[in-house]
């Protein structure tokens, strides 16, 4: 992790811009094409969501506006993110779960699995104190949206991404899903989530 020198960084005026709005994320929703990628998943016997969400980190660990954070009036880069994700408890109620991250998917998954099933007896919704190296990621497999809204809670320094995608279908032959990104536009422009979504895509359909 460094902290980047406002001085000289090419978005300081954007950072005091919008640093000071009461409401600075933006979102913007999008599809994905799962074609490749849904198939290969299934093939391998390996589940598509922690699957999906190791693609989605690797490709959020590739763009570096998705690793920066607002600390006061202070800017960190993280060398790297992990996901905080939702999911269902055995009460039936969702809580987080934050999984270490790992660029080879088979050791990702594996401490995946075994931290997910370890959470399922509790019911936390607690973040970590003092922790800013998290991508939040919701998943809604209920429905395929076409735009979404977080609850936010309007902390001054709250800038972590928010991911989030819903139901894949199938339309003419491609699988396709829903994506949101929502990201603090003191540090994120719509080019980086056209970056990212552009990184993440390859990535799906590398398989």
């Amino acid at each position: 992790m460094k902290t980047i020198d406002l001085s000289c960084w090419n978005r300081r005026k954007h950072f005091e811009l919008f640093k000071t709005y009461r409401q600075p994320f933006f979102n913007v929703c999008f599809e994905l094409d799962l074609t490749t990628f849904l198939p290969a998943i299934k093939a391998e016997g390996k589940a598509f969501f922690l699957s999906f969400v190791h693609a989605v980190m690797k490709a959020a660990n590739r763009t570096e506006a998705l690793r920066l954070r607002i600390r006061g009036e202070e800017v960190v880069l993280h060398e790297r993110v992990r996901p905080s994700f939702t999911m269902m408890t055995d009460a039936g109620v969702f809580r987080f779960v934050t999984v270490s991250y790992d660029d080879d998917q088979d050791t990702f998954l594996r401490k995946a699995v075994d931290t997910v099933e370890a959470a399922k007896k509790d019911v936390s919704v607690a973040d970590e104190p003092g922790i800013d190296d998290l991508v939040f990621i919701t998943s809604m497999p209920w429905l395929s949206f076409t735009a979404i809204e977080h609850a936010m809670p309007g902390h001054p320094d709250d800038s972590f991404p928010r991911l989030t995608w819903g139901k894949y279908r199938e339309v003419s032959g491609r699988i396709l899903i829903p994506f949101s990104v929502a990201a603090h536009h003191a540090l994120v422009d719509g080019s980086d989530v056209g970056a990212f979504a552009a990184t993440l895509q390859a990535l799906l359909s590398d398989r």
